[in-house]
């Protein structure tokens, strides 16, 4: 992870109140090669979806529960790669008034969305 990733983690991670600063400086001296969100995770102070969810408020993306209602974009489909796709963990589904609705499962990786855009 990039500094101004990590930087991007501290902050969401404490603007959403899921660590205190105490409990963001035990997570950071105990981060193994600077993976800060699985030592969040390790210490039990938030599981993935937890962090997925205050990456996504800090970078103004919302954060989706379940992709059960929502369908495969065909568009998406035909014009993305099958293993860009997957490399990158973006997905395009229907949206409302004929839009794609490009979800990922990192929202640092804003690079994806936007080459998919």
């Amino acid at each position: 992870m990039k500094a101004a990733q990590i930087q991007t983690l501290r902050r969401a991670l404490l603007d959403a109140g899921v660590l205190s600063e105490a409990d963001l400086a035990a997570c950071e001296a105990e981060a193994e090669d600077g993976d800060l969100g699985r030592a969040v995770v390790d210490q039990g102070h938030g599981d993935e979806a937890a962090l997925v969810r205050a990456l996504g408020a800090a970078v103004g993306m919302p954060f989706l529960e379940t992709l059960e209602d929502l369908a495969p974009s065909e568009l998406f489909l035909a014009a993305v790669p099958r293993d860009f796709a997957r490399r990158h963990q973006v997905m395009g589904f229907d949206g409302d008034d004929g839009e794609i609705l490009a979800v990922t499962a990192d929202p640092l990786a804003l690079h994806a969305i936007d080459e998919v855009s």
